[in-house]
């Protein structure tokens, strides 16, 4: 999500942001406490999700790119993922 504002004469670009993606790693295993027909116990499975977010105000130059967040990724192991943003703002007719 974003609010922005830009300056008159639109020289500079005012951000409100908040910029993250969601990653499913996988699902945890939980005992309900009931059996199955078969006797076995009942189980159901929930859901586990990765949700890194880069939330920030700032003030960029028409144009400006920035970087405004990194994050490890769960997968390859030991890398890192970048949130960059550009802001630019062209005049209405």
């Amino acid at each position: 999500t974003a609010k922005c504002q830009v300056s008159e004469g639109g020289r500079f670009i005012q951000l409100e942001i908040a910029a993250g993606r969601t990653e499913l790693l996988g699902f945890d295993l939980f005992g309900t406490g009931q059996t199955n027909l078969d006797g076995s116990p009942a189980k159901i499975e929930q859901p586990v999700f990765y949700n890194p977010v880069s939330a920030c105000t700032l003030a960029l130059r028409n144009g400006q790119h920035v970087l405004i967040g990194f994050h490890r990724v769960t997968k390859p192991e030991g890398e890192v993922e970048l949130f960059l943003l550009q802001a630019s703002a062209t005049p209405l007719p």
